[in-house]
């Protein structure tokens, strides 16, 4: 009797661990085997990416002569990044090893502005791109974010494309605007 109780233990421990490994396993497959199908289901589109409300950027003025849609040209999508030097989300984004290796794509049409209070704090990072000084916060406000980083995708006549916030969300974004705006040389050598 006491052999036989010690079995059904050792079976019923046996099928739970089983069951357990089932379950992990379904789960693992089912994270993970997206990942790719994930990207090449959504590369052609921005449309699953759409954190902020605004439709369209509002227009704003960079200097005497020159609004950011004079920035915009027709026929190609445009980066706008909202960041901020003490936010380590945005570092990690703009630092990340796929934002550097795909930096002539993107960093050919992104405009960024940035929520520091000086253009010091600016100046000691030393970005490689355009950078506006949004101390009173009215761009981000006027976009309706709510997060940083925020990246957004912009049409030539300031219509959003598409839009993401927080590190992990503009990386996949990031990757969708990189395998769209890729130019032929770019494309050949990565091959």
């Amino acid at each position: 009797m006491i052999h036989n109780t010690k079995y059904k233990q050792i079976i019923s421990i046996s099928l739970l661990i089983i069951f357990l490994l089932i379950c992990t396993f379904t789960v693992y497959i089912k994270k993970y085997s997206d990942i790719g199908n994930e990207y090449s289901n959504s590369r052609d589109s921005y449309e699953s990416f759409n954190t902020i409300s605004c439709k369209k950027i509002t227009n704003f003025s960079l200097d005497d002569e020159t609004d950011y849609y004079d920035l915009l040209s027709d026929n190609q999508d445009h980066l706008l990044l909202y960041w901020a030097t003490w936010c380590p989300h945005c570092e990690n984004l703009i630092r990340s090893k796929f934002w550097k290796s795909n930096a002539g794509t993107v960093e050919r049409n992104l405009f960024s502005i940035a929520e520091d209070s000086s253009a010091d704090q600016i100046r000691n990072e030393s970005p490689r791109f355009p950078v506006y000084i949004d101390s009173d916060w009215q761009q981000f406000n006027n976009a309706n974010c709510r997060h940083l980083p925020t990246l957004i995708v912009v049409s030539g006549d300031g219509s959003v494309l598409g839009s993401a916030e927080g590190e992990e969300e503009c990386k996949r974004l990031l990757k969708v605007y990189v395998h769209r705006n890729r130019t032929q040389k770019e494309n050949t050598n990565e091959k």
